[in-house]
């Protein structure tokens, strides 16, 4: 792909992440007041499930939406690492062996004279 379709496709991209993340944040509740969205919600929903404990509730939930950010990133740092370790179009797999080196000490790989492979 060539570096300005790239361009191309990147800069849509981040102007809608950037208009969406803009977004979220105008709509965030303002820091240190006493009301919370997600709070009245919470306690709503542990008592109609009859739970024991309305706190340890709240935090299993809270552990599970960290733990699906956790997964994702996993996820996404697997997908990366196997595409950067992939093999490109004009590469080919090739058996190692000792043809074009020879194992001296100090050769490291490299042709040298001292030996014939």
């Amino acid at each position: 792909m060539r570096p300005g379709t790239r361009l191309v496709l990147f800069a849509p991209a981040a102007a809608g992440l950037a208009l969406a993340f803009g977004a979220a944040a105008l709509r965030l509740p303002a820091f240190g007041g006493d009301q919370h969205p997600y709070g009245a919600r919470a306690v709503t929903a542990a008592l109609a499930h009859r739970t024991a404990n309305a706190v340890s509730s709240v935090n299993f939930d809270q552990r599970a939406f960290d733990t699906l950010g956790e997964e994702s990133i996993l996820f996404a740092s697997v997908l990366a690492a196997t595409l950067l370790l992939r093999l490109a179009r004009d590469e080919r797999r090739r058996r190692p062996g000792r043809r074009g080196c020879c194992r001296a000490p100090g050769c490291w790989g490299r042709r040298c004279c001292r030996s014939r492979c």
